[in-house]
Protein backbone atom coordinates (compact mmCIF):
# COMPACT_ATOMS: atom_id res chain seq x y z
CA UNK A 1 0.00 0.00 0.00
CA UNK A 2 1.39 3.49 -0.85
CA UNK A 3 1.66 6.05 1.43
CA UNK A 4 -0.75 9.49 1.31
CA UNK A 5 2.59 11.17 0.52
CA UNK A 6 3.10 9.16 -2.43
CA UNK A 7 -0.19 9.62 -3.74
CA UNK A 8 -0.55 13.23 -3.07
CA UNK A 9 2.70 13.42 -5.41
CA UNK A 10 1.42 11.69 -8.00
CA UNK A 11 -1.76 13.39 -8.09
CA UNK A 12 0.61 16.71 -8.09
CA UNK A 13 2.41 15.27 -11.37
CA UNK A 14 -0.39 14.79 -12.99
CA UNK A 15 -2.04 17.90 -12.71
CA UNK A 16 1.11 19.54 -13.38
CA UNK A 17 1.72 17.45 -17.09
CA UNK A 18 -2.65 17.61 -18.30
CA UNK A 19 -2.19 20.92 -17.32
CA UNK A 20 1.38 21.96 -19.17
CA UNK A 21 -0.21 19.88 -22.11
CA UNK A 22 -3.72 21.54 -22.35
CA UNK A 23 -2.32 24.80 -21.64
CA UNK A 24 0.44 24.67 -24.27
CA UNK A 25 -2.17 22.80 -26.78
CA UNK A 26 -4.83 25.97 -26.92
CA UNK A 27 -1.55 28.36 -26.81
CA UNK A 28 -0.34 27.27 -30.14
CA UNK A 29 -3.87 27.02 -31.53
CA UNK A 30 -4.34 30.94 -30.27
CA UNK A 31 -1.21 31.70 -31.86
CA UNK A 32 -2.23 30.57 -35.23
CA UNK A 33 -5.75 30.53 -35.53
CA UNK A 34 -7.73 34.13 -37.09
CA UNK A 35 -10.74 33.96 -34.32
CA UNK A 36 -12.59 30.64 -34.25
CA UNK A 37 -13.25 29.53 -30.68
CA UNK A 38 -11.09 32.39 -29.24
CA UNK A 39 -12.85 32.50 -25.74
CA UNK A 40 -13.10 28.93 -24.86
CA UNK A 41 -9.01 28.58 -26.16
CA UNK A 42 -8.43 30.83 -24.08
CA UNK A 43 -10.90 29.78 -20.47
CA UNK A 44 -9.14 26.48 -21.67
CA UNK A 45 -5.31 27.55 -21.49
CA UNK A 46 -6.44 29.46 -18.21
CA UNK A 47 -7.75 26.47 -16.81
CA UNK A 48 -4.76 24.09 -17.84
CA UNK A 49 -2.66 26.94 -15.72
CA UNK A 50 -4.82 26.75 -12.83
CA UNK A 51 -4.57 22.93 -13.31
CA UNK A 52 -0.26 23.40 -13.24
CA UNK A 53 -0.89 25.75 -10.04
CA UNK A 54 -2.90 23.42 -7.95
CA UNK A 55 -0.27 20.32 -9.17
CA UNK A 56 2.31 22.30 -7.83
CA UNK A 57 0.94 22.98 -4.61
CA UNK A 58 0.27 19.82 -3.87
CA UNK A 59 3.88 18.67 -4.48
CA UNK A 60 5.18 21.50 -2.08
CA UNK A 61 2.69 20.11 0.18
CA UNK A 62 3.94 16.06 0.30
CA UNK A 63 7.30 17.76 0.41
CA UNK A 64 6.72 19.59 3.49
CA UNK A 65 4.69 16.66 5.05
CA UNK A 66 7.88 14.73 4.31
CA UNK A 67 10.52 16.86 5.59
CA UNK A 68 8.48 17.75 8.73
CA UNK A 69 7.91 13.83 9.17
CA UNK A 70 4.09 14.36 9.44
CA UNK A 71 2.42 10.49 8.81
CA UNK A 72 -1.34 10.34 8.32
Amino acid sequence: MKSPIADTVLIGYSFIIVGGALSIYHLRHLIKSTGEKTEMRIAAAIFGGLLISMGANLCADAIHDKVTGIKV
